[in-house]
């Protein structure tokens, strides 16, 4: 895993040196990545609390005969 983590770090080193307007890219994409995993966490964090609200509800929950309002 190191090893393969370097050798993408020495790639994008080498395009840079050959090609600088890849470095906005490369940030641009860090940003994109960080910013998607915030959203997914908060969407996951937001399904916990609905899952756990449908639980507390469902436990408070009585079934009423069939007739009675």
């Amino acid at each position: 895993m190191i090893h393969a983590t370097g050798k993408v770090a020495t790639t994008i080193v080498d395009a840079l040196k050959t090609q600088p307007v890849a470095l906005p890219v490369v940030v641009v994409n860090l940003i994109c990545m960080v910013v998607v995993g915030f959203v997914l966490y908060e969407i996951a964090e937001r399904a916990r609390d609905r899952d756990k609200l449908i639980l507390d509800l469902a436990k408070n929950c009585q079934v009423l005969p069939k007739g009675a309002s």
